[in-house]
């Protein structure tokens, strides 16, 4: 998952969103829900921002805590 994928998702997305449709103010309104490998993409953009989405879903995703999880430095 590349850093341009993540910003987009994760930031532009919700504002760009937010600028045409009212949304919920605070990132407990936001929700993030992906089926098969876009379940995998949404877990791991819920583990890499968890300020940002109040509740995140897998549908049949594909699952690996290796590659959602990231690694300590």
């Amino acid at each position: 998952m590349s850093a341009t994928w993540r910003y987009n998702v994760a930031d532009e997305a919700p504002r760009v969103l937010g600028a045409r449709y009212p949304l919920a103010a605070s990132p407990g309104g936001h929700a993030l829900c992906g089926n098969s490998m876009g379940g995998f993409g949404a877990l791991r953009l819920g583990v890499l921002f968890p300020r940002r989405f109040g509740a995140v879903a897998s549908l049949s995703g594909v699952l690996s805590t290796g590659g959602i999880v990231p690694a300590a430095a």
